[in-house]
């Protein structure tokens, strides 16, 4: 572990999620993120309140997957899981995604790291591995961590993200003007 300034990070590499095992390695040319927390964005809480799913994760909700879908129509975007998901592997996270229809826009280091400080402290500290990076936005339904991001988009946990949200994305991710 390392210190920086009061905070601790431990930051392990991602393990690769290939989409095809004949595929070359492709160099990665994304340039804005979608930060994605899954729980209350994709799946949205009343799945969890239902009790049913306690031994299993639950199905993305599908209006949100078709406005995550419009978010990253934006220019040279991929996904980063910033969800507590990442504990369960790449293996869940690649299912999950491509029966969504979405796996072949996550990014090859698919997610970031883990850090006491919080959320907000492991998106910069994935940021910061990644210069090429110009563009992002964090959709979350839980400010912890995150109250001084400015590129968060706070979605509404009980229905997942919505038009207005995408909108507020998208903003975020559009390319800057030369």
């Amino acid at each position: 572990m390392e210190q920086d300034k009061g905070r601790e990070s431990q930051r392990v590499p991602n393990e690769p999620i290939h989409l095809d095992s004949s595929e070359s390695p492709k160099v990665e040319l994304a340039r804005a993120i979608v930060f994605l927390d899954i729980d209350g964005v994709l799946a949205t809480h009343d799945e969890y309140a239902a009790g049913t799913l306690r031994d299993q994760l639950p199905d993305f909700k599908k209006e949100a997957v078709d406005q995550l879908r419009e978010i990253l129509a934006a220019p040279e975007s991929k996904i980063v899981i910033s969800s507590t998901w990442k504990i369960f592997g790449g293996q869940a996270i690649r299912t999950r995604l491509e029966s969504a229809g979405l796996l072949d826009r996550l990014h090859d280091d698919w997610k970031t790291g883990s850090n006491i400080v919080g959320r907000g402290a492991e998106i910069h500290d994935w940021l910061a591995e990644h210069p090429e990076v110009t563009r992002y936005t964090v959709l979350d339904d839980n400010t912890c961590g995150l109250t001084s991001e400015p590129n968060l988009v706070k979605i509404d946990p009980k229905v997942g993200l919505r038009p207005e949200n995408t909108a507020a994305a998208l903003k975020m991710l559009e390319p800057e003007c030369a």
